[in-house]
């Protein structure tokens, strides 16, 4: 069974109106050099049968925009909170090269047509969540395969691949930059918390890496970084990204 590699971007929803993030986060993506596969949306009877799966189109841009509009103003006549865009867990699900080394790729094939899935998937989720401490905001998470793209293989094409992730969230930073963030195999980050450890001076959480971006970079206490000997990273659109994990040989990611 597939592992999979979660990274969750906030964003401040009064900066960045819903389906217009959907569509500036897709967009420099595109740009970046993936290219857009499906738009996975569940029905009533697809989730019944097997949760997360869902009905698969074929959509361009402003296709995926009128969609996530129709479906805010549907919730908004039913008196029905708008949480979510694919509704229902669905997904958007776009395409990148990665980097697989040979003598894996026949084991990651098998894998690939055992889950009907590619290697190359990135599935996008756009969600609003509430906390007293923080308000609301707006979570993206990016899902896509640990094994064989993260593991499995050389540490150093693990840390090419990583970087390419890296590159391509510095990419989409310059049309809509996330607040926080982090880069995980786990999801058992405490938001708020972390939060309010940067706000304090202190060190945010991070499984793998945290993200702190153009807006809280003046929070960011790298004094604290430094006393503790975590490596962290100042990228041209303004984000910093802080290496906790030793995984991959314990290499730097950057």
């Amino acid at each position: 069974m597939a592992e999979y590699y979660y990274i969750d971007l906030y964003f401040d929803p009064d900066e960045h109106p819903f389906c217009d993030l959907i569509i500036e986060c897709v967009s420099s993506l595109l740009e970046a050099g993936c290219s857009l596969k499906k738009v996975v949306i569940p029905t009533a009877e697809s989730l019944k049968a097997t949760p997360g799966k869902g009905v698969s189109n074929s959509y361009g841009i402003e296709d995926i925009h009128a969609l996530c509009r129709s479906h805010q103003k549907k919730m908004n006549e039913k008196n029905e909170p708008f949480v979510s865009f694919p509704p229902d867990w669905g997904r958007i699900v776009i395409e990148k090269d990665f980097e697989i080394d040979q003598e894996i790729r026949s084991d990651a094939e098998d894998e690939e047509a055992e889950t009907n899935s590619d290697l190359g998937d990135i599935a996008l989720s756009f969600r609003y969540t509430q906390s007293e401490a923080y308000g609301r905001k707006i979570k993206l998470t990016l899902s896509l395969w640990y094994d064989f793209v993260l593991s499995h293989g050389h540490a150093d094409t693990h840390i090419r691949n990583l970087r390419s992730l890296i590159s391509l969230l510095e990419h989409m930073s310059t049309f809509a930059a996330p607040y926080f963030g982090v880069m995980n195999t786990e999801l058992h980050i405490d938001i708020d918390r972390s939060l309010g450890r940067l706000h304090e001076g202190g060190i945010p959480d991070g499984n793998d890496l945290a993200i702190v971006g153009p807006a809280y970079a003046d929070k960011l206490n790298t004094k604290a970084l430094d006393m503790v000997g975590l490596k962290y990273w100042k990228l041209n659109s303004g984000m910093y990204m802080i290496q906790f994990t030793k995984r991959w040989e314990g290499k730097s990611v950057l």
